[in-house]
C-alpha cells in the first residue's frame, strides 16, 4: 500500500486459497471466447479513459533512472562479438595472436562458430574485436534468395504449413456480379527491429548465480531459457529488468542476454556485452517477409460483395523469445 508500507496482501491471500477454475470455450478463435468471469459495468471501471500518473517520467527527466545500458558490477569486463561475413559460413581458425598484445586484452571465446573477445574495458574490446583475425568458410550455396528474387522464391516454393482457407460462398460469383472491382498485390520486405541502443545485457556469476540485468521484455522467459542454455538450475538464474530501449516485438535483447551469461559462465567473471550498430543492423532478427494477393468487390451500392485474401509469409515461428535453441548464439 502505497500511503502504508506495513500494510500489504498478496494474490494467493486474496484468492483465499481458491482454484481460478473459469471456463473458457470457444476454439481457436479468441472472438468467440465465452466463460463465466463476471465483466465490471461501465460504472465500476476506474482507469479506463483515465490519463494515469506516469511514475516513470520523472527519473527519466532528471537522470536518475537506472539503465541496463549503464550497469556497472565489481570486476565486470566488456565484450564484444565478431560475427561472420555471411550467414552460414563456418569458423575454421582463430588467431590469437592477433590481439595477444592490445591492452586489457583477457580472452578470445570460440565455442564452434561463435566468437568474441573480452577485455577489461569497452572501448579496448571494441579495438580488438577490429583486429581479431578470424577464418571463415562461406556455404557453398546462400542459405536464402538474394533481395530482388526473393518474393518470386516465396511464391513458388511449396510452404511448410498451409493452414486450411476460410471460405463462404463463392469468390468468382461475387466478382462476376460486381459493379466495382479492385485487385493489388502487395510485397513486405523483411524488417529490422533495431532500437535506440543497439543490444546490451550485463551477467554476474558471482556468489553461485548467474544474476542477468537487461530490458528484455520477458524477463522470466529470458530466466527459463538462459538456465536450460546453460545447464544451470532454474533457481541459480537471476534476471533484473531494468529501463532500455529495446522493448518491442522479438529483438536482439535476448540475444545479448545469453551471450553476456555463455560468456559470464565462462570467465568466472561478470561480463558486460554489446552490440556494435552495424552488427544489429546486419543480425537481429528481422520481421518476416511477406507477401499477400487481394480482391474485392463492391455492388452498386457500394456493398462488399466479394473479398479475397491470399497470403505467404517467411516462416518465423520458429525463432522464439528466448528460446535456448534460436537465440543466435545458440544457432
Amino acid at each position: 500500500m502505497k500511503a502504508d508500507a506495513a500494510k500489504k496482501i498478496t494474490y494467493g491471500d486474496l484468492i483465499g486459497g481458491k482454484r481460478f477454475n473459469v471456463t473458457l470455450t470457444g476454439g481457436n478463435d479468441i472472438n468467440n471466447t465465452t466463460g463465466q468471469a463476471k465483466i465490471k459495468t461501465v460504472q465500476q471501471l476506474k482507469y479506463t479513459g483515465q490519463s494515469p500518473q506516469r511514475d516513470d517520467i520523472p527519473s527519466k527527466v532528471d537522470g536518475s533512472a537506472q539503465w541496463a545500458v549503464n550497469v556497472k558490477v565489481p570486476g565486470m569486463l566488456h565484450a564484444r562479438n565478431v560475427k561472420p561475413p555471411v550467414t552460414g559460413a563456418q569458423c575454421t581458425g582463430v588467431d590469437e595472436s592477433s590481439v595477444n598484445g592490445l591492452p586489457g586484452f583477457v580472452a578470445v571465446v570460440r565455442e564452434k562458430n561463435y566468437v568474441a573477445v573480452v577485455c577489461e574495458r569497452e572501448e579496448q574490446a571494441i579495438a580488438a574485436a577490429k583486429r581479431l583475425k578470424v577464418s571463415w568458410q562461406k556455404p557453398a550455396s546462400a542459405p536464402f534468395p538474394p533481395s530482388p528474387t526473393l518474393f518470386e522464391y516465396m511464391r513458388k516454393t511449396t510452404p511448410t504449413a498451409n493452414p486450411n482457407p476460410r471460405a463462404n460462398g463463392s469468390i468468382d460469383a461475387g466478382l462476376a456480379g460486381a459493379a466495382t472491382r479492385v485487385e493489388a498485390e502487395y510485397e513486405v520486405p523483411f524488417q529490422g527491429h533495431q532500437a535506440i541502443g543497439p543490444a546490451h545485457a550485463t551477467a554476474d556469476p558471482s556468489n553461485g548465480q548467474m544474476t542477468i540485468y537487461s530490458n528484455d521484455m520477458k524477463s522470466y522467459g529470458m530466466r527459463n531459457g538462459i538456465a536450460e542454455f546453460l545447464q544451470m538450475p532454474r533457481e541459480q538464474v537471476r534476471v533484473v529488468w531494468m529501463e532500455g530501449p529495446q522493448g518491442y516485438g522479438r529483438t536482439a535483447a535476448d540475444d545479448a542476454g545469453f551471450e553476456a551469461a555463455f560468456l559470464a559462465r565462462e570467465l568466472g567473471r561478470p561480463v558486460r556485452v554489446q552490440w556494435m550498430r552495424n552488427e544489429e543492423t546486419a543480425w537481429d532478427t528481422k520481421g518476416p517477409a511477406f507477401t499477400f494477393k487481394m480482391r474485392g468487390a463492391l455492388d452498386a451500392q457500394g456493398n462488399l460483395v466479394a473479398l479475397e485474401y491470399n497470403a505467404r509469409a517467411a516462416d518465423f515461428h520458429h525463432l522464439g523469445y528466448n528460446e535456448p535453441e534460436t537465440v543466435l548464439i545458440a544457432q
